[in-house]
């Protein structure tokens, strides 16, 4: 139907009350929601409606550029050839005029109706698919011995199923093995088989001395170890419980064999050490040297006349050289011990005799302002155990300080009297007093009335000085008439004062 410039050329009913209209272009859909629209006397409801919400025949029928617009009548049902002839005799206000329709509208358009057949085709595919999926279902399998959850893991069990059961999924996590697939027949037939294989571990024992049970608990040792048990063919992991070795299989056979295995690869080496080189022994040097020797441990007797050294078959020899080498190798080593100077008094005094025995190391003293102490060289064994003897000589040693505030007494400390005192106490006590903070110089003419005369024989005094002068000279006077010389130094300070001011 064409009314005017608007086409409807296709007419549905989708109720008993309502109707679809197709409009080409789709831009009139708008004109005609403008205007009222009655038929037989009865109001239309007008409203638009895309076209993919449309029922399959009117898509069916439809162009994709085509747009649909729902009539209904407010005054009941009516048959569908009357409402589709009286759309078509009241098509006359329908009509619009003059609607350009350009090209890339049309585009758009037939992009959006293209999309969206796109998404309806991919949701109709989606469904399609969780049609057809099957139901995922697990079984989770808890092993709460560690060690047997250790030896699932190194079993080729874990990659036979993912080899044989492809739709399979197997997880540990945490102390549980989880097991998911579709097939949850196959699943308890796997569940089975794991538990089967739990159950047929086994474990055999053997006892060591202490320290061979410690050097198989090095990760190194335990790697080389479990690595020998696979080129054997051995799946099985040991562990150490104090002196006594578990070793847990798959089978009884197989532990038993990786005891025999494991027993058999360890060996224990004696090494003899000359007495000159027994202070290696004891240094910071040896402790390091062993910690860069791998694959194995060491020992040194109660004595010191020996190392006993613990490692693996096959690699004796390599050990023993190695550790006759380190001995043989002289090292130079420098310490120092910082103290107080007068810490280093007491050291010198009371020591002297001490380090003059530690003939192996030369220690030189150091007294200066920055650094003070007692520098010790030597071969680092000797030196080192020089350092600990005299750290704690000096350690033992207690120092305090005494501080005095009264006049006088720093003068005589450092005179004959004061010192002859101080020595009489150093050679009772055995101690050691540091001067060294007393600041006191003395005069340098020990007479001070001759002091006096050079200071005033070249001044002349004025008259009312002169007279203050001898008043002040008199009063210095005893009853004896002898001179105190308390008071004669109080007059020359005030002489000295007036001297300055003038």
């Amino acid at each position: 139907m064409n009314t005017g410039r608007v086409y409807l050329p296709l007419i549905t009913r989708s109720s008993s009350f309502s109707s679809d209209e197709l409009f080409s272009p789709y831009l009139a859909v708008e004109h005609v929601l403008k205007h009222p629209h009655i038929l037989n006397d009865a109001t239309l409801t007008v409203s638009p409606y895309h076209v993919f919400n449309q029922p399959s025949a009117c898509q069916a029928q439809s162009d994709p550029s085509l747009s649909c617009v729902s009539v209904s009548s407010d005054d009941g049902p009516e048959s569908e050839v009357d409402i589709l002839d009286s759309v078509q005799k009241q098509a006359s206000p329908l009509t619009v005029d003059s609607i350009e329709i350009r090209s890339s509208q049309q585009t758009a358009l037939a992009t959006v109706n293209s999309n969206m057949r796109s998404i309806d085709i991919v949701g109709r595919a989606m469904a399609d698919v969780t049609e057809v999926m099957p139901d995922t279902h697990s079984v989770d399998i808890t092993i709460q011995d560690s060690v047997k959850l250790q030896l699932f893991q190194l079993s080729t069990l874990p990659q036979d199923i993912h080899q044989t059961h492809r739709n399979v999924n197997t997880q540990v996590v945490d102390d549980t093995v989880h097991l998911t697939g579709p097939d949850k027949q196959e699943l308890q037939r796997l569940k089975t088989t794991i538990v089967d294989l739990l159950a047929g571990m086994a474990q055999s024992t053997s006892t060591l001395d202490v320290e061979m049970a410690k050097f198989l608990e090095n990760d190194d040792v335990r790697e080389k170890l479990l690595q020998t048990f696979s080129q054997l063919g051995i799946t099985a992991i040991y562990t150490v419980l104090d002196k006594v070795i578990v070793v847990t299989a798959l089978s009884q056979e197989m532990a038993t064999q990786g005891c025999v295995s494991l027993t058999s690869q360890l060996c224990t080496i004696c090494i003899p050490v000359q007495k000159e080189y027994e202070c290696m022994l004891y240094s910071e040097e040896w402790a390091a040297f062993l910690r860069t020797l791998g694959l194995c441990s060491a020992r040194v007797s109660e004595d010191g006349a020996s190392v006993d050294l613990w490692t693996l078959k096959g690699l004796e020899d390599e050990k023993r050289s190695k550790v006759t080498e380190f001995l043989l190798t002289p090292i130079e080593q420098e310490k120092f011990i910082g103290m107080e100077p007068g810490m280093l008094k007491y050291v010198q005094m009371y020591f002297h005799q001490l380090m003059a025995e530690m003939n192996q190391v030369v220690i030189l003293p150091i007294d200066g302002k920055e650094l003070c102490g007692l520098r010790i060289q030597g071969l680092a064994g000797h030196c080192q155990n020089a350092q600990e003897l005299l750290q704690s000589m000096v350690s033992s040693v207690c120092t305090k300080t005494l501080t005095i505030n009264q006049s006088g007494v720093a003068r005589f400390l450092v005179e004959s009297e004061g010192t002859g005192i101080l020595n009489e106490m150093r050679a009772k006590f055995q101690i050691c007093i540091s001067l060294d903070k007393i600041h006191w110089a003395p005069l340098q003419s020990q007479d001070i009335f001759e002091a006096a005369w050079k200071l005033l024989s070249h001044i002349n005094f004025q008259k009312a000085a002169s007279a203050r002068t001898a008043a002040s000279l008199s009063s210095a006077l005893t009853d004896n008439g002898d001179l105190d010389k308390g008071s004669i130094l109080l007059w020359l300070l005030g002489v000295k004062q007036f001297v300055n001011s003038h």
